[in-house]
């Protein structure tokens, strides 16, 4: 006669049983409870688990077993994970041998995000590489005072930060490296230490984008020569000036900036900001320079006014003003932004260290900020091709130079 209970079912409520008895939540009542569940008599199962128990079986847990294994497995999954998330940070901190530095172990503690946090796992990863980093050595260097080298470098870093917020946020490696010299507070600073620390506090420069706007030309017999054929290199202020207009655009519509630029100094000497390209424009931008010059007692017959065939640069108005003034005009060819490239880097300068940061409203907002940019370029922006001064320091050098000259 077969069984009334198959062995299947046997194994399962003496594993059930066996299961709940382990834990002290569920041990008492555990037979009862189990043999309701699986419809069997109470006295039978209390018997199979007797039976079982003095005969010294294993009891059948194969279910779980295989979630222990599980869960052993999920655990060794999670340390490997962890451990590669570890070297894959150390990896930023130590040299490409492999060798460690005390410093950089104590920075890959502190920079772990939460879930990679505690010196123990990271220091048992570390180990089994060829960093070989103590428990003892990490807390060495933690209590350890910060060296010199580590000090200054730290006070050189917040001394950029400072120089690089005060210009816009635009100066490179050579600028803030020429400007953190001027001020001297740490003696000489290394060009290379500028850039490591400027890599490690991700500091970066502006970097500018070159396009050419295009004007409406004047007739070819109605232009001046070209009297500087790309040479813009003169010795003494007010011997050239470059001039040009930009376009801005903005919510209200587009903007128009004209600036006179000083070749010697590259001085903004005149400037104006409109919603038109009407003749006054450039004129306004040129009567600026012109009163500034009159009103330092600076002579300017003779210097040559260089710019693009532009209308408005060839305006009967325009041209009286430069006649008045005893300045001769010069123009360069017909679609060629090359023969007047130092007014065409003002402006590429103007809008990346400017004008592209940020969206423009409308008119004033231009004319307002244009004013402030334009002060501090020419009273604090470092121009390389002046030795790394200001353009109105550059002015006066330049001056007493002339003035000794002669």
């Amino acid at each position: 006669m077969p069984s009334k209970y198959t062995p299947e079912l046997k194994a399962r409520a003496i594993e059930l049983v066996l299961h709940a008895q382990g834990d002290p939540d569920t041990a008492r009542g555990a037979v009862s409870r189990i043999a309701d569940e699986l419809n069997i008599s109470r006295e039978t199962l209390r018997i199979w688990v007797r039976t079982h128990k003095e005969s010294g079986m294993a009891a059948p847990t194969e279910s779980v077993d295989l979630e222990a294994e599980n869960r052993r497995l999920r655990k060794e999954l999670a340390e490997s994970q962890r451990a590669n998330e570890i070297l894959k940070k150390a990896s930023a901190f130590f040299a490409a041998d492999a060798r460690a530095t005390h410093t950089s172990s104590r920075r890959l503690h502190r920079r772990q995000p939460c879930s990679l946090r505690g010196l123990a796992p990271i220091i048992r990863v570390l180990s089994d590489t060829p960093a070989r980093i103590a428990v003892s050595t990490y807390y060495a260097v933690k209590s350890r005072p910060a060296s010199a080298r580590s000090v200054r470098d730290d006070e050189v870093a917040a001394a950029l930060h400072c120089i690089y917020a005060d210009n816009y946020s635009c100066y490179g490696a050579r600028k803030l490296w020429a400007e953190i010299n001027r001020e001297g507070t740490f003696g000489h600073v290394a060009r290379c230490t500028v850039e490591r620390i400027m890599g490690r506090e991700g500091l970066r420069g502006i970097r500018r984008r070159v396009k050419k706007p295009a004007t409406r030309s004047a007739d070819a017999d109605e232009c001046p020569d070209d009297l500087v054929d790309r040479d813009f290199d003169v010795e003494f202020p007010n011997m050239l000036w470059v001039a040009d207009i930009t376009y801005i655009p903005t919510r209200a519509g587009w903007v128009c900036v004209a600036f006179v630029l000083d070749a010697a100094t590259r001085e903004i000497v005149g400037w104006q900001v409109t919603n038109h390209l009407r003749a006054s424009l450039a004129r306004d931008a040129l009567d600026m320079a012109l009163s500034a010059r009159l009103r330092a007692g600076q002579d300017v017959s003779g210097l040559i006014h260089h710019s693009d065939r532009g209308v408005q640069y060839r305006s009967v108005a325009y041209g009286k003003s430069l006649a008045d003034s005893k300045v001769v005009a010069s123009v360069g060819s017909k679609g060629d932004s090359y023969d007047n490239v130092m007014a065409e880097a003002l402006n590429s300068v103007f809008k990346a260290e400017l004008i592209d940061r940020r969206t423009w409203p409308a008119l004033t907002d231009v004319i307002v900020e244009t004013s402030k940019w334009v002060g501090w370029y020419n009273t604090r922006r470092l121009h390389s091709a002046v030795g790394y001064v200001p353009p109105v320091q550059a002015h006066r050098q330049l001056l007493d130079k002339q003035a000794v000259a002669a």
